[in-house]
């Protein structure tokens, strides 16, 4: 149409034919999408909107274009268009334009105003126009109530649709909206016939002539060949087209999979914004999830709550918790409002969305992703909204389960009305078995604040960092942690040996897990164990005599020597090792020469190394069995295992020289061993050097020492501070935080500058414990 227009006006001498050409012009280059919304297409919506050149017979077509890409790129704002609409219809009836424009202009209308669409639909009930025109009438309208979550009233007016169009000829548009009764079921449940509109739209297939929009080259046929020879411009243009032709026709699950293909390209040419809006409408979670992930430090669109179907919520809610901690205060406490008060509304059964709660179930978990970021209100409002999902039957887990555990410990923390109500909570989910819940009262934030010893053990520098609850409060914990049953889950021993070292109970624990130890048995040629309880085990025998300690010392090393025994399983027991020889007591001679040996690779290999080669690219068969390396775990066994001076700067020179290895997790653990060293034998690694390495964990590093040593960095710190990565600015805000008094005034600019930093969690981290008088 646009190019018959253009023809049209070359060969005319008029000065309004010359306007029409350059307008049909622009209104081509916004269709392909060449045109800057505040740009050129702003110039010309303007230009349109003044009046000019009204009696202009083809101004109603080039309203139509523009007004149809509106709708199908930026539909919260076609509205706007309404006095331009308006004078368009009136002006194409005036002039009697061709029906099919009067037609869609008024659709484009009726997708806003409430009248135009009674009368639309009224003229097609009435049969009063032609099939082709009432078959678009009810699939656009059908469209809306989809949109709209109005179920019933959508499949019957797809239906009607179908009906017009197979008697109209347009198969291919039928077929489509056999599609997008298929995916309306998908959506809201209905899946027995599911197969039988599929079969139904391939049989149209090809059986009519007729055609809604009739186009030379099919878009989305010409968006995929311009995407697989790399024109990425022509891609997003033919998308965009696409994209506008499937709106215009109702075709609802190719607009679903237009939208998902536009974002695609759009995260794929440096558009993480644009990426996010289009994955939202065609909900995709998981495309979301990624692109989230892969932006940074920037905080992608999102959603406003707004009447909206449940799709389009549920992927904006799971984009909240993906960037949870880039949202602002003040945002973050509005969105947990909302959270709670949509998922309190789908509990209810008050929402209109999957038969399988998706909506409700991730509201929920975005509120819990935000939990220590509202008020005290908000927090306590989300752990009732949660009180139910604790009792379950035996072995029933919930989708909430570890969020909700999370949620506690960041409540906890976060309000102090409310920290014994948090615990209690998370001790209950300990108690149905939640995995995550008991691994969190070992964290070092829960154990902090119930005083645990194992905290005071280390050291004011790191048990300083967290607040420690009154006695009196922790008291009445302990009881409850006593009683703790968790399923006869396997951490529970461990907890109950932390807080109630004496008890029988526990002392039966430790020497069955001796026992087990002791009694391991060798590795049989025949079978492939994977996984021990070997670390578990050997937190539990710690608290026993040095003798059994020893015994059991002896063992594990046996096991971390073994070639037989799988890498996995001889790590393992490289940890369980060590944390028997982080107390000094026992005789680590042996422990270092293992460890050494381990490091320098003169052990021999473990059974089946040859597994961790990539696997035929043909092969139905492949396994990942992670990295086959004992270097890190027996660099960490041989630090804590140090007596000499000598053993010392072998530790410390294997540890820099293992930052430079191709396995990410040897340069993790070299990391760990050089942050546990002394000040003494660190303050001669260059920080500055280690401040550009690729690896997160070295800068990470880099951020500790420059914290240790302020006055020689100060650059380096700065650097540090704008990192790319925020878990190296966290690491950083952490350090600058505990700063002795004579080094604080070498930090302030550094940690000023982290309290405002984009993160949430660098935030806090930068305020540190204490931080109101900390200054």
């Amino acid at each position: 149409m646009l190019q018959n227009l253009v023809q049209e006006a070359r060969t005319s001498d008029s000065e309004g034919a010359t306007d029409v050409a350059r307008h049909a012009r622009l209104v081509e280059a916004a269709v392909r999408g060449d045109l800057h919304p505040l740009g050129e297409w702003a110039g010309l919506r303007a230009e349109l909107e003044s009046g000019a050149d009204m009696d202009s017979i083809h101004r109603p077509a080039i309203v139509l274009h523009l007004a149809e890409l509106l709708l199908a790129t930026q539909p919260d704002t076609i509205d706007g268009l309404d006095r331009l609409l308006a004078a368009a219809i009136a002006q194409a009836e005036r002039h009697s334009t061709d029906e099919d424009i009067v037609l869609r202009l008024r659709l484009v209308r009726a997708e806003y105003s409430p009248e135009e669409r009674r009368r639309l639909l009224h003229t097609a009930k009435m049969r009063r126009i032609e099939g082709r025109f009432r078959a678009l009438i009810n699939a656009r309208e059908a469209r809306r109530c989809c949109l709209e979550g109005i179920v019933d009233e959508a499949l019957e007016h797809w239906r009607e649709a179908i009906h017009d169009g197979i008697l109209a000829g347009m198969s291919e548009e039928a077929a489509d909206w056999l599609y997008a009764t298929r995916a309306l079921n998908a959506k809201y449940g209905n899946w027995a016939d599911l197969d039988d509109d599929h079969r139904l739209a391939q049989a149209l297939r090809g059986t009519g002539t007729s055609r809604l929009l009739n186009r030379v080259r099919n878009p989305r046929e010409r968006a995929m060949s311009a995407h697989v020879s790399g024109n990425v411009i022509d891609a997003v243009h033919a998308t965009r087209r696409w994209l506008a032709d499937s709106v215009v026709t109702a075709s609802w699950q190719s607009e679903n999979d237009a939208l998902a293909f536009l974002g695609d390209l759009y995260r794929d040419n440096s558009e993480p914004g644009l990426a996010a809006r289009y994955y939202q409408r065609a909900g995709r979670p998981e495309k979301t999830v990624d692109l989230a992930e892969g932006a940074g430090d920037l905080l992608l669109p999102l959603p406003d709550f707004s009447a909206a179907p449940w799709w389009v919520l549920n992927t904006g809610v799971t984009l909240i918790a993906a960037q949870a901690d880039l949202i602002d205060d003040a945002s973050a406490s509005t969105f947990l409002g909302q959270l709670v008060e949509l998922a309190a509304r789908g509990r209810r059964g008050e929402l209109s969305e999957s038969p399988r709660l998706t909506l409700t179930a991730q509201a929920a978990k975005s509120a819990c992703a935000l939990a220590g970021r509202g008020t005290s209100a908000q927090a306590a409002a989300l752990l009732d909204l949660l009180a139910a999902d604790v009792r379950r039957s035996e072995h029933q887990g919930r989708d909430t389960d570890k969020v909700h555990a999370d949620a506690c410990v960041e409540i906890a923390g976060a309000h102090p009305d409310l920290t014994v109500t948090a615990l209690m909570r998370l001790f209950d989910l300990a108690d149905q078995g939640v995995d995550h819940a008991l691994e969190l009262i070992l964290d070092i934030r829960v154990l902090s604040l119930l005083g645990a010893p194992s905290i005071q053990r280390m050291g004011p520098h790191l048990s300083g960092r967290y607040e420690i609850l009154p006695a009196e409060i922790r008291q009445a914990l302990d009881v409850r942690l006593r009683d703790l049953s968790g399923c006869g889950h396997y951490l529970v021993p461990l907890i109950h040996d932390e807080f109630d070292p004496d008890s029988s109970e526990v002392l039966f624990r430790r020497q069955e897990a001796m026992d087990r130890i002791l009694n391991r048995p060798p590795p049989d040629p025949n079978r492939v164990e994977f996984g021990t309880a070997l670390v578990s085990d050997s937190s539990l025998v710690s608290g026993l005599g040095a003798d059994d300690r020893n015994r059991c010392l002896a063992k594990l090393l046996a096991v971390a020597e073994d070639s037989r025994e799988m890498a996995s399983n001889r790590r393992e027991a490289l940890i369980a090792a060590r944390n028997l020889v982080l107390d000094k007591e026992l005789e680590t001679s042996d422990a270092f020469a293992v460890a050494k040996s381990c490091v320098l690779g003169t052990g021999g290999g473990s059974r089946f190394d040859e597994w961790e080669r990539e696997p035929h690219p043909l092969s139905s068969f492949k396994m990942n069995m992670g990295s086959g390396s004992l270097r890190g775990c027996g660099l960490r066994l041989a630090a804590a295992a140090v007596s000499t001076g000598d053993q010392h700067l072998w530790v410390r020179e294997y540890a820099l020289n293992m930052l430079h290895s191709d396995d990410k997790g040897d340069v993790q653990d070299s990391t760990l061993v050089l942050v546990g060293l002394p000040e003494s034998s660190t303050s001669d690694i260059d920080a500055d050097l280690l401040s550009i390495h690729s690896h997160v964990n070295v800068r990470q590093l880099a951020a500790v020492l420059c914290a240790r040593y302020p006055s020689r960095y100060p650059g380096t710190l700065l650097r540090l501070e704008a990192d790319a990565n925020y878990r190296v600015r966290r690491v950083l805000a952490q350090e600058v935080s505990m700063v002795p008094e004579e080094r604080r005034a070498a930090v302030l600019q550094v940690r000023e500058q982290l309290r405002n930093d984009l993160r949430s969690s660098v935030r806090i981290a930068a305020r540190g414990r204490g931080s109101e008088n900390t200054q």
